[in-house]
């Protein structure tokens, strides 16, 4: 049998210790990798402005009623994210007509499971709300401020503050039948 020599033993120990950090190091990136998070999709799949000469009150839900000024839209919150749930604090849906804020809505906080949708429909009272004649089409802008939280496994990370917009162009019969994807706002 061969000897080690003495000096040929600390290379070797500071050897396996270089790649011993390296393995834990690429590990750490790959777990890192797929558990990072990814921001939960809003989309609005109806919506419907009451025409000016129609003055019935419709029913929405229970302590919510329809008038002539309103917006009703159904907004379809997806969560993209396969190993996690996504906790919403609270998400603030906004109304602008040109540039000017129509009306607005608070959403309630809930928590959305891992690859799920959620449709909320939201009732806004919007006053300023100008009706385009007859030929005509009206644009708004919607956007959505969240704060979010997700839980992965048994740990959950810091609040995140996000915001999303759409465009949304009402044709003469005062509805979309078209998605409307909303964006990050940056």
């Amino acid at each position: 049998m061969a000897r080690r020599k003495a000096s040929e033993s600390p290379f070797a120990i500071y050897c396996w210790f270089v790649q011993v950090l390296i393995v834990l190091s690429l590990t750490a990136v790959v777990i890192w990798l797929s558990t990072k998070p990814g921001n939960p999709k809003f989309t609005i799949t109806a919506i419907h402005i009451p025409q000016t000469g129609n003055r019935n009150i419709t029913k929405i839900q229970e302590n919510e009623t329809v008038g002539n000024n309103s917006v009703v839209f159904d907004l379809e919150i997806t969560n993209p994210n396969n190993g996690m749930t996504i906790c919403y604090v609270e998400i603030d849906v906004r109304l602008y007509n040109g540039g000017v804020l129509a009306g607005s809505k608070s959403l309630g906080s809930f928590c959305e499971g891992r690859k799920k949708t959620v449709t909320e429909e939201v009732l806004i009272d919007a006053d300023r709300v100008s009706r385009a004649g007859n030929g005509s089409h009206a644009g708004l802008r919607v956007t959505v401020e969240t704060m979010v939280i997700y839980n992965i496994l048994k740990w959950k990370t810091k609040v995140h503050h996000i915001g999303f917009e759409g465009f949304v162009t009402i044709g003469t019969e005062w509805n979309v039948t078209e998605n409307i994807h909303l964006h990050k706002i940056p």
